[in-house]
Order: structure tokens, then C-alpha cells, then sequence
């Protein structure tokens, strides 16, 4: 097991924006392979080894940790149908995580920690939660082997992209590891872009966002983390697909406005039916997984969901709800994004995804009996879904004929 530290730094009491993307949404479950108690702490799965690649050498592990083949860091898995010797919490509580703090970063470990419990989370795909620990750093944690797996896939995908020519405003890891699973980095003072959408400027915004997304969706990129992770097929959590929208969004909003939602179903569906050139995506970059300070982007979290996708899939929610006034922050995005790239956005592409993802969320929330995001109504929402079509000049009544894509990759020295 390998660790990297760093040095601690004057006590704080930074705002960090959490990660809210996967965590608690529904989701298939993953196997459970063959766990073993171990040490009343951790489990191990020792039935993935054959399975497992290892991509990178290794370092001295900690006495009682070792895995089969030697220690190894936080490793580069091919395919990530297991990590040798990997292991996970038993459980979601404060004492379980506490204890995989002491063995992973024994000098992080006098830092308090609470765990929330793993309320809503039955599905063992989201065994997982992120949590502060102290004022200065956050700790992500699993306690089922598919969630274990998936932040162990974030851990590798992470280091990949802090290679040189690193991808910008990164979290920085402070304490990583599979043995167990765990990833400690540091807290960053700032807020939600939902909560400075409103007062940002929206050229100066779009500016740091393109050159995050420029440095992460460059063919090289993808390529690098590929060589890490194995090949990335697809997103990991697409949005509601029309036919759930169809079948029962219905009962949320007024009959009316039920026939024109089936309309635009069938057009997203014209629009998207077919796939768009892939890059790397993050997955799920809303704006609770990014922290700002005013109008200075100074972070990108949750790289759980990273996988391949078309660029117009990475701005679904762009378009709102909660990203500011009108739709100056996204026309500003697919300006600069053209620009540095070299590659157009398709803003009907781009919608289409809009609406599967903000109808899909609306329906979620209402079948769960939680309030909308801005506590609004499902009305409302299709109401202002309308408005960002017209906004656009897009018309979703009339079907297209065809969907044009723009095959130029993004230029080659960013």
C-alpha cells in the first residue's frame, strides 16, 4: 500500500463544495465476490487477484497489509475487474472510518470524523461517502466491494490526470490508497458555481471552464488514462431515457404540457440517434462539483462517473436549472470551447441531452416526495425548458432530418 502525505497546514475553516454527483442516485448493483473478515476492520477480496493487471511497480506496505505478488500504490488497473489485495470498511460508521484513517495516514488520524450513516443507499453500488475530516481535508470512503471499485477506478483515473501536461484545478491528494480503499485530499476555501452563477461574469467564467474541459476531453488525455484504467466505455450514469420520461413523468405535470413532453421526446431521440465522437468526460460536472471564489473556478471534484462521452453529454446541465440568468454562461462555454478546440458544439445535441437529464431529475426528486433543487415545480421546470429551447432557437417540434457531427479533434497542443 503506498501513501502520499503532505505537510499540514494552518487550521482553516474552508467551505468545500461536496461531492453530490453519484452518491445516492439509483443504480445497478455490482457482484459481491468473496469477502473475508479481517483484522475486525477491513474486508479483502482475494477472488478479483487473478483477474488483476498491475500497470505500475510498487512500494513497502504497511506490516499486515501486504498483497499477493508484493505491495503495491495506488494502482493502475486494466480493466478494474479487481485490485490485489484490495480492501473496504465493513461498515458506514465513524469508528469503521477512523480506523482505515489510522492505517492509511496515521498522522491524519487525530483529526475528528463524523459519518452521516449510509441512510438511502441500499443499492451496494453507492456504498460510499465523502466526508470532512478535521477542517482541512475530505476523506472518500466504501463499504461494499462495487463501491470499493469504483473509487479505487477514481484513484487511478486521478493520478493519470495529475501527469504532466497535468489537467487543471484538480483536488489535491493527499493520502490515497487500496489497501483500503480510501482517498484523503485537501479542502478548498470557496462555493458552489449554483450559488455565483447569478453575479459571475459569464465570458470570465466560461474561460477556466474551457480550459478545464479543453485539457480534459484532448485525445492525449483520454489515451493516458486509458492506459491506466483500461478502455472507457460510455457514460457511467446517463440521465432518465426518454421512454422512463415517457412512461411516467406524466403524472407530474399538466396534461398539456405531457403531450408536448412526448414531442420532445421523440425529437431528442432523432437528435441523439447517433453517437457523437467520444473524449474523456468527468461525467457529472454540475455545479456542486465545482468550487468557486466569486468568479475564479479554484476546483473540479467527484471523478467517480469519468468515462467516455461526446463533449455536448459533459454540458448537459448547463443550460439549467440554477446556472444564472438566461443562457449567457453556456453560450459563452460553446464559444471558448470552439475557439480553443477547434470543434463546434451542437447546441440541439446539447439540449437533448438537457432535457433527458433536468425532466430526469425532476422525476426522481418527485418520486422520491424531495423537493426540486430550486423547490419549484415539475410544471415549472418544463415551463423554463421551454423558454431555453426558444432561447436557442431550437424548435423540439419539428423532428430533425439529420445530426450533423463535427469529427475535428481538438487541437493537438493545448
Amino acid at each position: 500500500m503506498a501513501l502520499t502525505a503532505a505537510p499540514g497546514t494552518p487550521a482553516a475553516a474552508p467551505v468545500h463544495a461536496a461531492a453530490l454527483g453519484a452518491a445516492g442516485r439509483g443504480g445497478d448493483g455490482g457482484g459481491t465476490g468473496q469477502h473475508a473478515q479481517r483484522g475486525g476492520c477491513l474486508l479483502r477480496d482475494e477472488a478479483v487477484a487473478d483477474d488483476f493487471q498491475l500497470a505500475g511497480a510498487g512500494d513497502a506496505g504497511h506490516p499486515g497489509h501486504e498483497s499477493r505478488g508484493g505491495s503495491c500504490p495506488v494502482p493502475y488497473c486494466r480493466g478494474v475487474a479487481g485490485i490485489l489485495g484490495m480492501t473496504w470498511l465493513p461498515e458506514c460508521s465513524a469508528a469503521a472510518l477512523g480506523e482505515a484513517v489510522l492505517v492509511v495516514a496515521p498522522e491524519l488520524s487525530g483529526y475528528p470524523v463524523t459519518v452521516p450513516g449510509p441512510a438511502g443507499k441500499q443499492d451496494p453500488q453507492w456504498h460510499s461517502g465523502s466526508e470532512p475530516l478535521g477542517d482541512q481535508f475530505f476523506v472518500k470512503f466504501a463499504w461494499s466491494r462495487p463501491a470499493a471499485l469504483q473509487l479505487a477506478q477514481e484513484i487511478a483515473v486521478l493520478a493519470a490526470l495529475a501527469r504532466e501536461p497535468a489537467v487543471p484545478f484538480l483536488p489535491e491528494v493527499v493520502a490515497s490508497s487500496t489497501d483500503p480503499v480510501l482517498l484523503i485530499t485537501r479542502r478548498v476555501p470557496g462555493m458552489s458555481l449554483f450559488d455565483v452563477a447569478d453575479t459571475a461574469d459569464p465570458d470570465r467564467a466560461a474561460r477556466q471552464i474551457v480550459r478545464f474541459l479543453a485539457a480534459l476531453h484532448h485525445p492525449a488525455t483520454r489515451q493516458r488514462t486509458e492506459a491506466a484504467v483500461g478502455p472507457l466505455t460510455g457514460p457511467v450514469l446517463p440521465p432518465a431515457t426518454t421512454a422512463t420520461l415517457r412512461d411516467r413523468f406524466g403524472a407530474w405535470i399538466r396534461p398539456d404540457q405531457y403531450r408536448t413532453v412526448l414531442r420532445w421526446c421523440g425529437w431528442a431521440d432523432a437528435v441523439l440517434a447517433s453517437p457523437g465522437p467520444a473524449v474523456l468526460v468527468h461525467g457529472d460536472f454540475h455545479g456542486d462539483n465545482q468550487v468557486w471564489e466569486r468568479d475564479e473556478l479554484r476546483l473540479v471534484v467527484d471523478f467517480a462517473t469519468a468515462g467516455a462521452a461526446e463533449p455536448e453529454y459533459e454540458l448537459r446541465t448547463f443550460p439549467g436549472p440554477g446556472m444564472g440568468p438566461g443562457l449567457g454562461l453556456l453560450t459563452a462555454v460553446m464559444r471558448h470551447y470552439q475557439q480553443v478546440t477547434g470543434r463546434r458544439l451542437s447546441a440541439e445535441r446539447l439540449m437533448a441531452w438537457n432535457l433527458r437529464q433536468a425532466l430526469g431529475d425532476a422525476l426522481w426528486h418527485s418520486e422520491a416526495g424531495i423537493p426540486l433543487n430550486d423547490h419549484r415545480t415539475p410544471p415549472q421546470w418544463v415551463d423554463d425548458l421551454a423558454a431555453r429551447f426558444t432561447a436557442l432557437g431550437i424548435d423540439p417540434e419539428v423532428r430533425p432530418t439529420a445530426t450533423q457531427h463535427t469529427n475535428r479533434r481538438p487541437n493537438q497542443d493545448l
